[in-house]
Protein backbone atom coordinates (compact mmCIF):
# COMPACT_ATOMS: atom_id res chain seq x y z
CA UNK A 1 0.00 0.00 0.00
CA UNK A 2 1.24 3.53 -0.62
CA UNK A 3 0.44 7.26 0.68
CA UNK A 4 -1.58 7.96 -2.24
CA UNK A 5 -3.83 4.98 -1.60
CA UNK A 6 -3.99 5.74 2.16
CA UNK A 7 -7.74 7.51 1.43
CA UNK A 8 -9.76 4.06 0.49
CA UNK A 9 -9.39 0.78 2.13
CA UNK A 10 -12.08 -1.53 2.25
CA UNK A 11 -10.10 -3.31 4.65
CA UNK A 12 -6.67 -2.75 6.56
CA UNK A 13 -4.23 -4.11 4.69
CA UNK A 14 -1.44 -3.63 7.04
CA UNK A 15 -0.50 -3.94 10.50
CA UNK A 16 -1.52 -2.40 13.91
CA UNK A 17 1.76 -0.92 15.90
CA UNK A 18 1.00 -0.93 19.13
CA UNK A 19 0.92 2.48 20.58
CA UNK A 20 3.31 1.81 23.29
CA UNK A 21 6.07 1.43 20.83
CA UNK A 22 5.61 4.72 19.48
CA UNK A 23 7.15 8.32 20.50
CA UNK A 24 5.24 11.50 19.24
CA UNK A 25 7.58 14.21 18.02
CA UNK A 26 5.90 16.74 15.53
CA UNK A 27 2.65 17.75 14.31
CA UNK A 28 2.36 19.82 11.09
CA UNK A 29 -1.57 19.89 10.18
CA UNK A 30 -4.38 20.00 12.68
CA UNK A 31 -8.17 19.71 13.01
CA UNK A 32 -9.28 19.11 16.60
CA UNK A 33 -6.13 17.50 17.83
CA UNK A 34 -2.95 16.64 14.99
CA UNK A 35 -4.16 15.36 11.74
CA UNK A 36 -0.21 14.75 10.45
CA UNK A 37 3.29 14.32 11.93
CA UNK A 38 6.31 12.63 12.56
CA UNK A 39 6.57 9.90 15.17
CA UNK A 40 9.72 7.90 16.49
CA UNK A 41 9.42 4.21 15.84
CA UNK A 42 12.32 1.55 15.31
CA UNK A 43 14.84 4.21 15.38
CA UNK A 44 13.45 6.39 12.53
CA UNK A 45 11.21 8.43 12.20
CA UNK A 46 7.99 8.32 10.42
CA UNK A 47 5.21 10.42 8.66
CA UNK A 48 1.93 9.77 10.25
CA UNK A 49 -1.43 10.74 9.28
CA UNK A 50 -4.96 10.54 10.14
CA UNK A 51 -7.48 8.22 8.87
CA UNK A 52 -10.08 10.74 8.34
CA UNK A 53 -9.91 14.12 9.45
CA UNK A 54 -12.31 13.05 13.05
CA UNK A 55 -10.62 9.58 13.27
CA UNK A 56 -8.38 8.81 16.28
CA UNK A 57 -6.77 6.20 14.02
CA UNK A 58 -2.76 7.18 12.00
CA UNK A 59 -1.21 5.60 9.07
CA UNK A 60 2.48 5.24 9.32
CA UNK A 61 4.53 5.99 6.17
CA UNK A 62 7.85 5.56 5.90
CA UNK A 63 9.97 8.45 4.81
CA UNK A 64 13.51 8.43 2.87
CA UNK A 65 16.35 9.84 4.85
CA UNK A 66 16.01 13.39 3.33
CA UNK A 67 12.58 13.81 4.26
CA UNK A 68 13.15 12.63 7.87
CA UNK A 69 15.90 15.12 8.21
CA UNK A 70 13.33 17.91 6.45
CA UNK A 71 10.43 16.65 8.46
CA UNK A 72 12.85 16.79 11.73
CA UNK A 73 14.51 20.58 10.87
CA UNK A 74 10.47 21.64 9.91
CA UNK A 75 9.43 20.68 13.48
CA UNK A 76 12.26 21.98 15.32
CA UNK A 77 12.82 25.91 13.43
CA UNK A 78 9.11 25.90 14.10
CA UNK A 79 9.31 25.58 17.82
CA UNK A 80 12.18 28.04 17.49
CA UNK A 81 11.13 30.37 15.34
CA UNK A 82 7.63 30.58 17.04
CA UNK A 83 5.94 27.92 19.36
CA UNK A 84 5.89 25.12 20.89
CA UNK A 85 2.55 24.06 19.85
CA UNK A 86 3.35 21.67 17.06
CA UNK A 87 6.11 20.00 19.36
CA UNK A 88 4.77 16.85 21.50
CA UNK A 89 6.03 14.72 24.23
CA UNK A 90 6.19 10.73 23.65
CA UNK A 91 3.20 9.69 25.25
CA UNK A 92 1.53 12.22 22.53
CA UNK A 93 0.67 15.09 25.88
CA UNK A 94 2.19 18.74 24.64
CA UNK A 95 5.52 20.05 26.07
CA UNK A 96 6.02 23.12 28.41
CA UNK A 97 4.42 26.37 25.61
CA UNK A 98 7.05 28.69 25.14
CA UNK A 99 7.26 31.44 22.92
CA UNK A 100 9.53 31.37 20.02
CA UNK A 101 11.98 34.14 18.57
CA UNK A 102 9.53 35.73 15.83
CA UNK A 103 6.71 34.87 18.07
CA UNK A 104 4.49 38.59 18.80
CA UNK A 105 1.75 38.44 21.73
CA UNK A 106 -0.13 41.60 21.61
CA UNK A 107 -2.58 40.05 24.24
CA UNK A 108 -1.60 36.86 26.79
CA UNK A 109 -3.81 34.51 24.70
CA UNK A 110 -3.21 35.85 21.40
CA UNK A 111 -0.13 34.26 19.42
CA UNK A 112 1.30 35.75 15.98
CA UNK A 113 4.02 35.67 14.48
CA UNK A 114 6.09 38.72 13.14
CA UNK A 115 6.05 38.76 9.26
CA UNK A 116 10.22 38.46 8.96
CA UNK A 117 9.68 35.24 11.16
CA UNK A 118 7.24 33.94 8.51
CA UNK A 119 9.56 35.18 5.35
CA UNK A 120 12.64 33.43 6.74
CA UNK A 121 10.61 30.45 7.83
CA UNK A 122 9.28 30.39 4.10
CA UNK A 123 13.00 30.56 2.88
CA UNK A 124 14.17 27.61 4.43
CA UNK A 125 10.72 25.38 3.96
CA UNK A 126 9.23 26.54 1.01
CA UNK A 127 6.48 23.15 1.72
CA UNK A 128 5.43 21.42 4.61
CA UNK A 129 6.83 17.91 5.27
CA UNK A 130 5.42 15.12 3.56
CA UNK A 131 6.36 11.87 2.17
CA UNK A 132 6.28 10.67 -2.10
CA UNK A 133 2.62 9.76 -2.78
CA UNK A 134 4.71 6.49 -3.49
CA UNK A 135 5.79 5.99 -0.06
CA UNK A 136 5.27 2.86 1.58
CA UNK A 137 2.46 2.37 4.81
CA UNK A 138 4.13 -0.09 7.00
CA UNK A 139 1.16 0.25 9.30
CA UNK A 140 -0.84 1.96 12.04
CA UNK A 141 -1.55 3.03 15.04
CA UNK A 142 -4.59 4.52 17.70
CA UNK A 143 -4.73 7.40 19.61
CA UNK A 144 -2.04 10.06 19.24
CA UNK A 145 -2.17 10.06 23.37
CA UNK A 146 -0.95 6.96 25.42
Amino acid sequence: MNYKDTWSWPNIPVDEVDREDIETCYSFGHYDGPGTGLILWEDQHWYVTRFEYDDARYWIIQLTPEEQEYALQYGKTWADFFHQGMRWNPDGSHREQKDGLYAHRPTPNHLTMTDEGRARFKELFPKRPEPSQTAEVVGWFKGWRI
